[in-house]
């Protein structure tokens, strides 16, 4: 099992206009092993702060009130020529943060609902596998391929034969989107599957409509 603990020495910067969540998301990395984690409260503290401390890994809210929005800021890293690996932190709207998101180069998303249960495993993908911000045009498929192995483990709680019949149909799109031309309509029919078939699962709706908007960038 991989664990934060083995990045220990890597910096992860969180801009985040909620002073509560912030504080509880710094106290939950640094327990799961960080050493130098960093915060912002608005958009242009964030900034400087990327730029003085280069950090490994951005955790960028889109919504922030006062100033400037999360892709306003991401702008600025391209401005900047801030090679960061960056994953958005997003409330709603999945499919368009992805969409948007992945033209300017992220390397992931994460939904506020399922912060705490897979930011870990998502910034230790992003740190081992994840493209910057100037990689872009390789962000779209990494970004699905990451969030389709976080689905898989949402079918855990399920019966057997649920999590076997869900995870035939993921399997289907993997195998669909190895094709040098993947068949869309055939992908969005087995998304919407899998959305229908996990309703109640918040975190998962988020992940299937994001990738459904990432798909329009294949």
């Amino acid at each position: 099992m991989k664990s934060l603990k083995q990045h220990a020495a890597c910096s992860v910067l969180i801009i985040d206009d909620s002073s509560p969540f912030v504080k509880v998301a710094v106290k939950h990395l640094k327990e799961c092993g960080l050493i130098k984690v960093y915060s912002a409260l608005n958009g242009f503290e964030g900034i400087n702060l990327a730029k003085k401390y280069n950090p490994d890994i951005v955790l960028l809210d889109i919504e922030m009130e006062p100033g400037i929005s999360g892709f306003d800021v991401l702008d600025q890293f391209h401005k900047y020529n801030l090679n960061l690996k960056v994953i958005l932190i997003t409330g709603h709207d999945t499919g368009l943060v992805g969409m948007r998101g992945a033209r300017l180069g992220i390397t992931d998303f994460v939904s506020k609902v399922d912060f705490f249960e897979s930011i870990d495993i998502k910034i230790i993908e992003a740190l081992d596998f994840g493209h910057t911000i100037f990689e872009k045009n390789h962000s779209p498929l990494s970004i699905i391929t990451t969030n389709f192995d976080i689905l898989e483990k949402t079918f855990s709680d399920l019966d057997l034969e649920h999590q076997n019949n869900l995870l035939a149909k993921l399997n289907q799109i993997r195998d669909e989107l190895k094709n040098t031309k993947p068949d869309k309509n055939k992908i969005n029919r087995l998304m919407d599957f899998l959305k229908h078939d996990l309703v109640g699962h918040i975190a998962a709706s988020g992940i299937v409509e994001v990738v459904k908007g990432l798909l329009t960038l294949i």
